[in-house]
This record gives C-alpha cells, sequence and structure tokens, in this order.
C-alpha cells in the first residue's frame, strides 16, 4: 500500500529505526529474494517502508516476508538481521537478531511509541505529540522470549562468567548501550 510521506509531520521526532533509509534484501514466504532495496523500519506501524522511487514509499505487509537483510556498520558482520519468531507475542513482526550462538540467541524488538508532551510556556499550556523510542531485548528459550536487560551489572547476572565478562568489557572497552558492544561481548561469552 501506499505511503504518505508527510503523516507524522504534526508529531515530533520519527518512528523509524534508522535516521537514513538503508539498502537491504528481502526474503518472501516463497523464497523469492529480492536486493537493493532501500528500506526503513517504521516503530509505530512495526513493518518495513520500502522506496519505490525518490517520493513513492509503499509498506511490506509482514504476513508474506519471512527475514530482512539491511546493510550496518551498526553490526558486527556489517549486516542486520530482521525475523520473525514463533513467540506468540510477536506473531508476523520482525524482530532484530542481535546475536545467534550456541550458548544464546538474542534479539532486540524496537517499536516507536506516540505519546502526548505538555509543557508549560510563558502565560499558556502547550501539548504536543510525540515519538518515544524503545527497545527491547530478548532471549529465546525454547519457542519463548524472555525478556533481558543489557545492563552491565544485570546482563552478566544473566550470563555468569562474571570475572571473566566483567575483565573482558574493562580490557576491551566495551559499550553495552550499543548492539556491536552487545555482540562483542556475547561473542566472547561463547568462547568461555
Amino acid at each position: 500500500q501506499d505511503i504518505d510521506p508527510k503523516r507524522y509531520e504534526d508529531i515530533q521526532g520519527e518512528p523509524m529505526l534508522f535516521k537514513e533509509w538503508q539498502k537491504g534484501i528481502i526474503f518472501d514466504n516463497k523464497d523469492s529474494v529480492y536486493t537493493d532495496v532501500t528500506m526503513n523500519y517504521n516503530g509505530f506501524e512495526e513493518e518495513f517502508e520500502v522506496k519505490r522511487n525518490d517520493s513513492k514509499f509503499i509498506a511490506l505487509d509482514n504476513r508474506y516476508y519471512k527475514k530482512i537483510v539491511i546493510e550496518s556498520d551498526a553490526s558486527l558482520s556489517g549486516k542486520i538481521t530482521f525475523e520473525k519468531v514463533k513467540d506468540s507475542r510477536f506473531k508476523n513482526k520482525f524482530l532484530q537478531l542481535v546475536h545467534d550462538g550456541e550458548k544464546i540467541k538474542v534479539y532486540k524488538y524496537f517499536e516507536a511509541r506516540k505519546g502526548e508532551v505538555v509543557v508549560q510556556d510563558v502565560g499558556k499550556t502547550r501539548t504536543f505529540e510525540n515519538f518515544k523510542k524503545v527497545s527491547t531485548y530478548y532471549r529465546l528459550e525454547g519457542d519463548k522470549l524472555r525478556i533481558i536487560r543489557t545492563k552491565k551489572k544485570s546482563l552478566i547476572a544473566e550470563l555468569g562468567e562474571k570475572k571473566a565478562l566483567d575483565s573482558y568489557i574493562k580490557k576491551n572497552k566495551i559499550k553495552l548501550n550499543s548492539d556491536k558492544g552487545l555482540q562483542q561481548l556475547l561473542a566472547h561469552y561463547e568462547t568461555l
């Protein structure tokens, strides 16, 4: 379906995952592959949007696609993979695969929530809508996802191996507030 590019002009902020549109590959449910597609993920609508040309956009219907791969230096591998999971809470929704290892598989769910902000201005109150971006990380256990915290103390408690992981984080100056840092730590965790 076509999308109005001005649909959010009265709302502060953007619901998109990436600041810039990204090149990527789309895999549909019939195993067809579409390469060199310009797209972005809309966290408010919970769907990928594809540029057909410079002025026209379409939304992908999640039901017909199984995987999206975006080229990105924000990931250790140089690509970000989005796929569906079997957990019924996320039926027909894409989650970002952050780490796929023998010991642990971690996903990130991105959403943009629309809210109302009230500001007291000189002599009057102003109200406006804005988007708040929220990312939640999950550990896959069987077919279910369980929330995990990515703050250093919580993550080390989740993984165990306190001494080894704490030392690795300090030695390599890993920043756990980025997917790349989290991937680096989880890759090391796999070696322990």
